[in-house]
């Protein structure tokens, strides 16, 4: 929770880094690369039997690597929906336990202590809290 008092911003920046794979963007690189590599072997050997099929060659493999780019774009697309709805719900999450930047405090009458804990949440209550503490202090009920 005190994560969260200090700055949102930079919180909700780490834990959208946490769940982001680097690794992804990597391997779509890799593939990229092994695709080109393989193009240029294929077309070095196609060379020798027809050369009028380089072009057919070469299309086939820009259309595989524009399937792959489209595929991580849309990837990518959605790691950003995700992101965002996850800004989203920390957004209304602070909103609710920090209204105006501080933390909530509720007046709830002791009518409803009585009938939710009985009468020994009197007693909880003298055992948990210091008196001598004048800060903010949390009682289990």
């Amino acid at each position: 929770m005190n994560q969260v008092s200090g700055n949102l911003d930079d919180f909700v920046r780490k834990q959208i880094k946490i769940n982001q794979s680097p690794e992804m963007e990597n391997e779509f690189r890799n593939i990229q690369n092994q695709l080109s590599a393989s193009s240029q072997k294929i077309q070095r050997q196609i060379e020798s039997i027809d050369s009028t099929l380089n072009s057919v060659i070469q299309k086939t493999y820009d259309s595989a690597g524009n399937a792959i780019e489209k595929l991580q774009d849309r990837i990518l697309r959605r790691i950003q929906e995700t992101e965002n709805l996850a800004v989203q719900h920390f957004n209304e999450i602070h909103q609710s336990i920090y209204p105006s930047a501080e933390p909530q405090e509720r007046v709830i009458s002791s009518v409803y202590f009585l009938n939710k804990y009985g009468p020994e949440w009197l007693n909880t209550i003298m055992t948990q809290i210091d008196l001598n503490n004048f800060k903010r202090q949390s009682i289990n009920l």
